[in-house]
């Protein structure tokens, strides 16, 4: 997680479901790596967030075009 991406301190509890490989995988890398899997979720829904706020923001440009 870079010095952009740090956790704000304060987090709210949220519920989702995950495929069952999906679980796995994510426990498997967990155990593994020794790394929470919140920080894994957190760090994820991070990426998509900016990967569609980069697109939406591309989509505002174009439309005043």
């Amino acid at each position: 997680m870079t010095k952009k991406n740090k956790p704000s301190g304060k987090k709210i509890m949220r519920s989702f479901f995950l495929d069952k490989k999906q679980l796995e995988r994510l426990n498997r890398l967990s155990a593994t790596t020794r790394v929470p899997m919140a920080v894994y979720i957190r760090d994820g829904l991070e990426l998509v967030l900016n990967k569609h706020e980069r697109e939406m923001k591309k989509m505002r440009v174009k439309s005043y075009n």
